[in-house]
């Protein structure tokens, strides 16, 4: 019975000693999910649920947002998270174009006017230098386009008509050389057109979309066969209008104020079209793919609802104030009012910072302590046996 004894406290204390090193190791040097460091590389800041994952700080969580007050704070915290995951996922999209949303433009339609000028300016640059003609390759990419667009309902079978008709041909000379100057007209007519049938309520909007992108891109491809000289500018401009095609679509499924949430942006990733082939879906290779896919793994599958900010800052004053009051009470009843603290904007950023970033003295300590943890479960175990 002694021997068993021994036993089972010598294999107890074994496996808290080797527990704790462990646990000092992961303290120093945290182990962090690579879709949380995706979006912490993008500037996103998230909850600390989010961060941890499934387990206790989450359920955590998810009981703090049934608390009235602490409700506003946590909300307006997930929401300002989707909020920097679509600034980050426009800057993507520009990318290519080297432009990046100023720090005031806000999340949704006002970043989406922002990245669309953006991308307008590109074009009407790398357009300006070159010129386009109204060759076989073109007048046959021209009839095809046209000949999808027939087969749409009569609504959208004459749109396209009407646009090609007393929009765009105006732009071409009778001799079919058009100008960097022509080119910039007929393209500017043609995005805006597309953007306004995108927006349509109907599957033939889309599908309308569809026969004037095509037109635009015969239009423009020739443009880059007849101006190799200017092709980069364009190569670029083309990426982004490519980027921001998507960004585009997944922000004309939101609601309200613009704001896509990342099964939006998702969505619009898997979208067919601009190169996506199920296959790059498939292997996540898709254009803008890679930080969608980390947005949804992390984020919220929904807005979430969000307080005024008076409402928000009262909250948070309220949970600092009650944290203290409470606090000098017992420290016990402190602890309901700060858990807001890491929720609240400035704190959290400075608190994900610390979580996710250890000085590299720390992640070395981390491991070598890592390493010790066979020692800590000797030691354990030598530390309960001497009790007997």
């Amino acid at each position: 019975a002694s021997a068993g004894q021994n036993a089972a406290l010598g294999s107890a204390g074994g496996a808290i000693g080797y527990g704790g090193v462990r646990a000092v190791s992961r303290a120093l040097a945290p182990k962090v999910n690579p879709n949380v460091r995706r979006l912490a590389d993008a500037g996103i800041v998230m909850t600390p649920g989010q961060r941890s994952g499934p387990g206790i700080r989450r359920t955590a969580e998810s009981i703090g947002k049934s608390v009235p007050g602490a409700n506003v704070v946590i909300q307006n915290a997930e929401r300002r998270g989707i909020e920097q995951f679509n600034k980050a996922w426009v800057n993507e999209g520009l990318g290519p174009i080297g432009a990046k949303l100023p720090d005031e433009v806000n999340a949704g339609r006002e970043s989406i006017r922002w990245a669309q000028n953006a991308v307008g300016d590109a074009y009407d640059k790398a357009l300006s230098s070159m010129n386009a003609r109204l060759d076989d390759v073109t007048v046959q990419g021209w009839e095809k386009a046209a000949a999808s667009a027939s087969e749409l309902p009569p609504n959208q079978s004459q749109t396209f008509k009407l646009i090609t008709d007393r929009e765009v041909r105006p732009f071409i000379p009778e001799d079919g050389i058009m100008t960097g100057k022509n080119l910039q007209q007929i393209d500017r007519i043609l995005r805006s057109r597309i953007a306004k049938a995108r927006r349509g309520s109907e599957v033939a909007d889309d599908m309308l979309a569809d026969s004037l992108e095509e037109l635009r891109g015969t239009i423009l491809d020739s443009a880059a066969r007849h101006s190799p000289d200017a092709l980069e500018g364009y190569q670029r401009a083309n990426a982004a209008y490519a980027n921001m095609s998507r960004v585009n679509d997944a922000a004309s499924k939101a609601h309200g104020d613009g704001v896509f949430t990342p099964r939006q942006a998702s969505v619009a990733v898997a979208k067919r079209g601009y190169g996506t082939t199920t296959n790059k879906v498939a292997a996540g290779n898709a254009r803008m793919q890679e930080l969608s896919d980390a947005a949804i793994q992390v984020l919220p599958d929904r807005m979430p609802n969000s307080g005024t900010p008076i409402r928000q800052m009262g909250m948070a004053a309220a949970g600092l104030v009650g944290a203290g009051g409470a606090g000098s009470v017992s420290p016990f009843l402190a602890l309901p009012a700060a858990g807001v603290a890491p929720y609240i904007p400035g704190i959290d950023k400075a608190l994900q910072a610390l979580a996710l970033n250890r000085p590299e003295l720390f992640r070395k300590a981390g491991k070598a302590v890592g390493g010790l943890a066979p020692l800590g479960g000797m030691f354990g175990s030598g530390v309960a046996l001497s009790g007997q």
